[in-house]
């Protein structure tokens, strides 16, 4: 029984180190994809709040659709807002 050390992959093809580093960049690309996806979310909240959206309440709805199933209901019903605002915004100067 061959011994394979203190690596976290023990089957072929991918043993040893070069396992190892890419679960490294795999973890260090989800974490920082989470944490871009909950710096969108909260921006795009705090512009909700402010009753002023802006271009990231498009790009946070647009994340928010990956995410089944409350993501894909919170992404359809930002979009559904943003629309509106748009229209009364459009409305507005158009008088």
């Amino acid at each position: 029984m061959a011994k394979y050390g203190s690596s976290m992959c023990i089957r072929e093809p991918f043993v040893g180190k070069s396992c190892d580093t890419w679960i490294v960049f795999l973890s260090i690309f989800m974490l920082l994809f989470m944490a871009l996806y909950a710096i969108t979310n909260l921006f795009s909240g705090y512009n909700y709040w402010r009753s002023k959206p802006q271009t990231i309440n498009w790009v946070a709805a647009s994340l928010n659709l990956i995410s089944i199933p409350i993501g894909t209901i919170l992404g359809v019903f930002s979009i559904v807002v943003l629309t509106s605002y748009l229209k009364n915004l459009q409305d507005k100067n158009s008088d």
